[in-house]
């Protein structure tokens, strides 16, 4: 293997052309196939595929300029030397070699730093620190939560409040007992008018009592009346030999008159 010849893109190129330009066969061949993955490159040159059901090929059209005057020196042009690509190899390398050792250089200090930091060297402060931060988080959310539940609690109570006293149902309620309550008061009121009316009664009928000729009656009192039954005031209504009706307590006497004396006033 360490005897093994490397060939150039170069000399394989012209190796290639020489083959083409000496075979008899390999000359104004024109092929028939399906071109498949077409790009046309900004330099003008087309590269595609072409492919039949058993084989493809990769083909390119390589376009002419005043730098390549003929297709075959274009695709000499289009070729990079083996030099170059390896210099670009390189240099790729290098720079990934460098990116790799500043990202590797990045790691080890960021590392560093985590080594000396303090949850690094004292990981059990630092876990019973954050267990200790975690219940009180614990704490403060449970006293935060029983708050809001019982606020909510309280509005939810005055809500049911509001709507019992809105409800159809405790408005026919407090209605009936509003009208039971006027109804006692107007019972005591029209109770109080019965017993001042009852107490005004026995007084008039008291006074009417008093007044009425039948009590005057019961105390030998009677009343004279005329043959026309109107009553006899006064000496002078009546003559001697009139017919007079007495009323008293117990009946009615039938009088004549005989004679009337007047009374002299003192």
């Amino acid at each position: 293997m360490s005897n093994q010849q490397y060939l150039s893109v170069s000399a394989l190129t012209k190796y290639i052309k020489r083959k083409f330009d000496a075979d008899p066969h390999l000359q104004n061949v024109y092929i028939k196939g399906e071109i498949s993955n077409f790009k046309q490159h900004t330099s003008g040159h087309m590269y595609f595929t072409l492919k039949d059901e058993k084989a493809r090929l990769l083909s390119v059209m390589f376009a002419a300029n005043m730098r390549a005057p003929t297709p075959t020196g274009a695709a000499e042009l289009a070729v990079p030397h083996l030099n170059e690509i390896l210099e670009r190899l390189m240099n790729r390398k290098n720079r990934l070699t460098r990116s790799i050792q500043e990202a590797v250089n990045f790691e080890r200090t960021r590392l560093t730093r985590m080594e000396r930091s303090y949850a690094f060297r004292y990981p059990h402060k630092m876990y019973e620190q954050k267990l200790e931060q975690l219940d009180k988080t614990m704490d403060r959310l449970g006293r935060t939560s029983t708050r809001y539940f019982m606020k909510k609690r309280d509005e939810l109570n005055q809500l049911n409040d509001i709507l019992k006293k809105q409800h159809p149902e405790q408005a026919v309620k407090n209605a009936k007992d509003e009208l039971q309550q006027h109804a006692k008061v107007l019972r005591r009121a029209m109770e109080a008018i019965y017993r001042h009316k009852s107490q005004q009664f026995v007084h008039i009928t008291a006074t009417l009592s008093a007044l009425s000729p039948l009590k005057i009656m019961e105390r030998g009192y009677g009343l004279v009346f005329a043959e026309d039954e109107t009553l006899v005031k006064s000496t002078q209504q009546v003559s001697k030999g009139d017919k007079i009706a007495v009323s008293i307590k117990d009946g009615t006497l039938e009088c004549e008159i005989k004679e009337i004396k007047e009374r002299i006033e003192s």
